[in-house]
């Protein structure tokens, strides 16, 4: 069952990944005319140089435009994306970066996106293969780098420059409104998109942020759910044990989850982390023939299990009303005991000896395993999928003994807490 799992999962990935469209409302702008229609959204971790346009969203056939054909274009209340032709730097940054920016910049024509668009000043970011990079508008209107260095001299010297602080602080003698708070934020600025967007709002004297042009980031949302699992339980015994033996059970289990996403609208990789309760029988079985009689070894227990599972999920496809993913985490159980008996039961030629003890064996109130699953997400709110989890570690701890460890297998529903629009 679990290879089969891991089979499925691999047969989805084959199947479905990069199939999925997601054309939203939007807009672009090439020459004179401005085109209104549904723009494919992508997950873009790089900027983009070219995307897909159709006018109905769901007919027709979809055209692609380039960075040559388009000055701007938009995905409603999500991103937006300019065209600029400027200088863009090609040294890396890092401290295991050895080599001296000798070429600081060439020129190129890219989409550049808009973090902030404001009466004074604008922000915006290029991110390819080499860095992120972030731009303000200079005197002509046109996109300039804020520089930032970080790199290592070959005498091993560091050397990290922060001209970005000297260009915002020259920008900043243009604010509406300015205050000595600027050069505060300036002055502990680090080199990310939080920390500049806040400098281009104080030199735009906008407090609200209402202008920012990026769609929403960093969402929480919240699923709750029930699990049917199926329990089973392996074990080890001494070497003169036989007829090894198992019986496994069947239990609903309630599940709580927090998500995390980056970007709702296109973003493949979901955060959760999921609290779950529930209860199991477990009981485990051997025999052994000692001399002229034959022994019946037994230990049963009951398992109350409170877990907590860090874990992500992957949009191997991504449609706007169905989704398919894989998925996996470790998870924490919190366990307490009760029936943990130990039965021993010895059977002469004209008479059956039976001994039971409480608590022989010491089980685990910490354990962890490792938990994989997949399924589908329909209409953006019903969650449905099968999953399997596996001990990392025996659930006793008389090594050598009676080792014994838990499997389970999940049927899942969970129902999502969400927004009815992006």
């Amino acid at each position: 069952m679990k290879q089969f799992l891991i089979l499925f999962s691999l047969v989805l990935i084959c199947n479905f990944l990069n199939a999925q469209s997601n054309f939203q409302p939007g807009l672009l702008v090439s020459g004179q005319d401005t085109i209104r229609g549904f723009i494919n959204q992508r997950d873009w971790t790089r900027n983009p140089s070219v995307f897909e346009f159709q006018k109905e969203k769901d007919g027709g056939n979809s055209r692609s435009y380039s960075v040559k054909q388009v000055s701007y274009f938009q995905i409603n209340g999500s991103v937006s994306y300019r065209r600029f032709s400027t200088l863009i730097s090609k040294d890396e940054v890092g401290l295991n970066n050895n080599s001296l920016p000798t070429v600081a910049a060439t020129v190129d024509t890219v989409f550049m996106e808009v973090l902030r668009q404001g009466k004074i000043q604008s922000l915006f970011r290029y991110k390819d293969q080499i860095k992120t990079r972030y731009f303000i508008l200079d005197e002509t209107g046109n996109a300039k780098e804020l520089v930032y260095q970080l790199y290592s001299t070959k005498s091993g010297q560091y050397v990290n420059n922060e001209a970005y602080k000297l260009q915002l602080t020259f920008a900043a003698a243009k604010s509406a409104n300015p205050s000595g708070g600027i050069e505060w934020l300036i002055k502990r600025a680090t080199y990310t998109e939080g920390a500049l967007a806040k400098i281009i709002d104080e030199i735009n004297g906008d407090k609200s942020q209402g202008n920012k042009n990026g769609g929403k980031k960093g969402v929480i949302s919240f699923s709750a759910g029930v699990y049917l699992i199926a329990n089973s339980v392996s074990h080890k015994t001494q070497n003169s044990f036989s007829s090894l033996g198992t019986k496994s059970s069947a239990t609903p289990s309630l599940a709580f989850g927090i998500d995390y996403q980056l970007k709702p609208e296109v973003s493949k990789l979901l955060w959760r982390l999921e609290f779950a309760a529930g209860s199991s029988d477990f009981e485990t079985h051997a025999q052994q023939i000692n001399l002229s009689y034959f022994q019946d070894y037994k230990n049963t227990f009951k398992q109350l299990n409170i877990s907590v599972t860090p874990q992500f999920l992957y949009y191997i496809y991504n449609g706007a009303n169905l989704k398919f993913f894989g998925g996996a985490g470790i998870r924490s159980t919190f366990s307490s005991y009760s029936n943990n008996l130990y039965t021993i039961s010895t059977y002469y030629p004209t008479s059956t000896y039976t001994t039971q003890t409480p608590d022989y064996f010491s089980l685990r109130k910490v354990w962890f395993s490792m938990s994989v699953k997949t399924g589908v997400v329909i209409q953006r709110r019903s969650e449905i999928s099968i999953g399997y989890v596996g001990a990392l570690q025996p659930i006793n701890q008389n090594d050598g003994l009676w080792a014994e460890s838990i499997s389970t297998f999940t049927l899942g529903y969970h129902y999502r807490f969400i927004k009815t629009a992006h």
